[in-house]
């Protein structure tokens, strides 16, 4: 749901938000700044824990090849491929 910050509803950056809360970080609400204010690096870099971007939405790489993210409004969150994002995000 656009806008929504967890912990029962969520939009892609409220769920990318609140996992890093939850692991001790904090990281922007938008997925914009949350784009902005780490560190781009190409997807064949992406680790595990590292955000993945494409423009208007951004998901948690969980490693092979898989996405977890807050697709759309209706939809539950789910896994999904990395091929259709542009670039990872790094937080150190």
């Amino acid at each position: 749901k656009w806008g929504a910050v967890g912990p029962k509803t969520f939009d892609c950056s409220g769920l990318t938000r609140y996992c890093y809360r939850q692991a001790g970080g904090s990281i922007p609400r938008t997925s914009y700044y949350q784009k902005k204010s780490g560190t781009v690096i190409k997807l064949s870099q992406a680790k595990a824990g590292d955000l993945v971007w494409r423009p208007g939405h951004i998901g948690i790489y969980v490693g092979n090849g898989k996405v977890i993210h807050a697709p759309q409004t209706g939809k539950r969150v789910s896994y999904t491929s990395l091929s259709s994002f542009k670039c990872a995000v790094r937080y150190l």
